[in-house]
């Protein structure tokens, strides 16, 4: 049981964020443009300063989980069900690392849907 909740480092958290880390390496790359080697430099130095973060804030956030919840809240300490709760928790930064520049495109876009679907179900309180 216990190399089931070990799997989510294979299956789930390193295939993240190796795509966090892609997904920003190309960014950079568009955003620098491709002409001169500092284009590439920028892009790598970004691409391996987001994978870090993210390897090193899973591990963190896991670490920081288990010792509240032994210490606050009573728990037996359980590292492994308690990284793999971290791991599938992260899914939402892993989200926004790797489409940060569409979020707000997907932002206006649900709120002028909201909007105009407020505004067709609401009109009959206002006529």
């Amino acid at each position: 049981m216990e190399e089931d909740r070990r799997k989510v480092y294979m299956t789930f958290v390193y295939p993240m964020i190796g795509l966090c880390g892609l997904s920003v390496f190309v960014g950079s790359l568009l955003t620098n443009g491709w002409g001169g080697p500092q284009s590439f430099q920028i892009a790598m130095t970004n691409c391996c300063a987001v994978a870090v973060a993210l390897f090193g804030g899973y591990f963190l956030a896991a670490y920081a989980m288990n010792e509240m919840g032994t210490r606050m809240f009573g728990m037996h300490s359980n590292m492994p069900l308690t990284q793999q709760f971290a791991g599938y928790a992260l899914v939402v930064p892993f989200l926004l690392q790797i489409v940060p520049d569409y979020y707000l495109i997907l932002e206006l876009l649900l709120g002028c849907c909201s909007s105009t679907s407020s505004m067709w179900y609401g009109r009959e309180f206002l006529y």
